[in-house]
């Protein structure tokens, strides 16, 4: 039965990268920022388009910005922020789509970036000949749903697991801390023991032994 089930979800891989294929275009990848950085990249558009983004690894926001580029307009602008989404339809212009790490004075941080591009002839009416070409349709758009809804689960499981990783790192240093402090209080305890039954010459005191008559 695991391999079955491993086999489905390979077939509905291929399916969904087709699908991205047929009906658009989707991109998504990880982008490294240093602190003080901005990635930006221009995407020509003439259709609807979703953009996404989400911090996957490191504790801190980031700004996210798009502007018309001919003509110099801030068509969407979030700043500190983790995560968020925007989507707009636009013909015959130049998107340009920024990310700056400006919250974080050290460190890297890893931001996940999806784009679903679909062309402007796709988002039409379209008049079906027969039912089977309907159904098609109709299931070519719900798998490219599948795969930005599948996009975004890996996004999370990977910022998910940097959470893990990242306490579990935490709780090893604390816990090295706690047990170097309990060591060093221990320690100064026997030292001040000690020194109350050191008597004033140097050496420590002992038990009086009984004189005999």
């Amino acid at each position: 039965s695991d391999k079955m089930e491993v086999a489905v979800l390979l077939l509905m891989v291929q399916a969904l990268q087709l699908c991205a294929l047929v009906g658009g275009t989707f991109t998504a990848f990880t982008v490294p920022l240093d602190p003080r950085e901005k990635f930006c990249i221009f995407q020509p558009l003439h259709g609807k388009v979703d953009l996404s983004y989400e911090v996957v690894a490191g504790r801190t926001d980031v700004d996210f910005s798009v502007s018309d580029a001919p003509r110099g307009v801030v068509v969407f602008d979030r700043r500190k922020r983790s995560s968020g989404v925007f989507s707009t339809t636009a013909k015959d212009t130049t998107f340009e789509i920024c990310l700056r790490n400006s919250h974080t004075l050290s460190g890297t941080i890893s931001v996940h970036f999806s784009m679903d591009y679909i062309l402007s002839e796709d988002l039409e009416e379209k008049t079906f000949s027969t039912a089977i070409e309907k159904s098609t349709s109709s299931m070519e758009q719900a798998l490219h749903r599948v795969l930005l809804l599948q996009d975004h689960a890996q996004a999370e499981h990977a910022y998910h697991m940097y959470l893990m990783q990242d306490n579990n790192s935490r709780v090893v240093v604390w816990s090295c801390v706690e047990c170097a402090v309990i060591l060093l209080v221990g320690f100064l305890q026997v030292v001040a023991v000690r020194r109350l039954f050191r008597e004033p010459g140097g050496s420590a005191s002992s038990p009086a032994r009984p004189q005999s008559n």
